[in-house]
């Protein structure tokens, strides 16, 4: 997954490639929105593919990651919040076993494919994708909500979702 076919996977709840979609869509964006309809309203969510230019108080919102396995895609990820002492501290350090415990990680790959090693040390929810058998894509991928509204309700109450 990357933000070329985020809208269809997390809007459509449908799996598109990546290949797919660059046909339709001539520019490569650097931000998309979401729009998830719930029985109470349409909640927004805002889709980045890089926090470098993210405040302290953009990364607090953070509520899910997608992770392709390399360790590097997390250069950058720093997060200044207190810790037990109320002292001001890197809370991620750009360490993913920092980042996944206060963030929802998803890994999607085809069932066909060796995962990453990365990912199978990772508290990642891992999402297979079939070539063969489509039919299990939305809801497989259905569980990608089910698992960001349990995080926001645990870890982000203050979020509306």
């Amino acid at each position: 997954m990357n933000i070329q076919n985020a809208r269809e996977i997390l809007e459509d709840v449908r799996f598109a490639e990546t290949e797919e979609v660059k046909l339709v869509k001539a520019q490569r964006e650097t931000t998309i929105f979401i729009n998830r309809h719930k029985a109470h309203g349409t909640v927004q969510y805002q889709v980045i593919n890089d926090v470098s230019r993210l405040s302290n108080d953009e990364m607090e919102r953070i509520v899910a990651v997608f992770v392709h396995g390399p360790a590097w895609q997390f250069k950058g990820w720093n997060y200044f919040g207190l810790n037990d002492k109320g002292e001001m501290v890197n809370k991620w350090n750009a360490k993913p076993v920092n980042i996944f415990s206060d963030v929802q990680a998803f890994h999607i790959y085809y069932d066909d494919i060796k995962i990453e090693p990365n990912v199978l040390k990772w508290n990642v929810e891992r999402i297979p994708v079939s070539r063969m058998k489509r039919y299990k894509d939305k809801a497989n991928l259905a569980r990608i909500w089910e698992k960001i509204d349990k995080h926001i309700q645990k870890n982000r109450p203050w979020l509306r979702y």
